[in-house]
């Protein structure tokens, strides 16, 4: 692939997600299939494990839509309430949300209306809201909203299931009530379905289309060799050996990206002078002195300290889950990937992936940070 012109301009992000105009943006199959699957007018659900480029695809779906003419928000569900809210602090701060993401609902009197509902429960309010002022308000407009961090549920005081009964009810009101092919919802997290619903008989998630946001492939990532350029007359080679190291896992690969054009203070006469054959060798070294030596120092934006942490996590799986993933390093036979919690936690940990029906480590990086010594360590 020719590197195209102004590759200046390219500037690798580590952590936080990427304005919709960046650069360094990594299209997938995920933004087509999300984008056509809404425009289609089914509830999609993108659950994967973190720094994944969850939100960042959120982000672009979001502006896609509207420029496509939909009516679009987003709700950040850490903003709505922690720990400690009650259902009316969630229930409201999800509507008035909801009021400020839309311009066309500013007008309405969102306080005088809520008070009016009060023979409701929340969630007949926020069906209600729907129903009586949503819709109306933006009429014949397609509506979608982005819900973000939906995992934040699971620290509520209270049940939620009335809150996916809600969603569930706008879906199955279109036979009836044709205006409400009008709304849809994508939710984004790091949880699964059955973490989420408790009710056994909700289809909410059987019926909807769930989004698989995969690792960048070899073909996905080549628009990141721009950035490299600059700093090297390599940048494809130098590409490919980051992705020998991160096999596109999003956030290691912008990551070393930048560690490789910021490698010393005169990065671009120290990069510029590796050539082709000594191109692996620099690299290694580079990955070795910079990410893996004393890991838990040098973790900065925090991304392998997260894997630790949600590997470790107390829960009434967590030796089945570290024992899985000892499996998975030492068995001579493949390891399948089963529906069962502690190994639905060690996917969404990010550590290992499924593939073919079987759990691998994800990539070298982390085969040798979370290696024999350490998962024994655990044990």
């Amino acid at each position: 692939m020719p590197i195209q012109p102004e590759t200046e301009k390219m500037q690798y992000q580590v952590g936080g997600s990427l304005a919709r105009d960046a650069p360094s943006y990594v299209d997938r199959q995920a933004d087509r299939d999300l984008c056509t699957a809404l425009q289609q007018g089914q509830f999609c659900y993108v659950f994967t494990a973190r720094q994944m480029g969850k939100t960042s695809l959120l982000v672009r779906t979001y502006y896609h839509l509207r420029q496509q003419g939909y009516c679009c928000t987003v709700l950040d569900c850490t903003a709505i309430g922690g720990e400690q809210a009650t259902p009316l602090q969630w229930y409201k701060g999800m509507l008035k949300d909801l009021w400020r993401g839309l311009p066309a609902l500013r007008t309405f009197d969102l306080q005088s209306w809520w008070k009016q509902q009060q023979d409701l429960s929340f969630p007949q309010r926020l069906s209600q809201f729907f129903s009586e002022v949503l819709l109306p308000t933006l009429a014949d407009r397609p509506i979608v909203i982005l819900i973000d961090e939906i995992e934040s549920l699971l620290n509520l005081p209270f049940a939620v299931d009335d809150f996916f009964a809600v969603l569930r009810s706008c879906y199955d009101r279109r036979s009836l009530t044709p205006d409400y092919h009008r709304l849809n919802f994508a939710i984004f997290g790091v949880t699964t379905p059955h973490n989420l619903v408790s009710d056994r008989q909700s289809t909410l998630f059987t019926e909807g289309s769930a989004i698989a946001l995969n690792d960048f492939t070899p073909t996905q990532a080549q628009p990141l060799a721009q950035g490299l350029a600059p700093f090297t007359p390599h940048p494809h080679l130098l590409l490919a050996e980051i992705l020998k190291w991160t096999n596109g896992q999003p956030f290691l690969t912008q990551k070393l990206c930048q560690m490789a054009i910021a490698a010393s203070p005169d990065s671009q006469i120290t990069l510029r002078a590796v050539s082709a054959p000594e191109m692996a060798s620099w690299l290694e070294t580079l990955v070795r002195d910079r990410l893996l030596y004393n890991w838990q120092w040098q973790d900065e934006p925090q991304h392998l300290k997260t894997i630790r942490d949600r590997l470790l996590l107390a829960s009434a799986n967590q030796k089945q889950r570290l024992h899985l993933y000892h499996q998975v390093l030492h068995s001579p036979l493949q390891i399948a990937a089963t529906p069962s919690n502690e190994c639905t936690e060690l996917l969404l940990s990010g550590l290992v992936v499924a593939e073919a029906g079987y759990l691998r480590v994800k990539n070298p990086i982390y085969a040798q940070i979370f290696n024999t010594a350490w998962i024994e360590s655990q044990l």
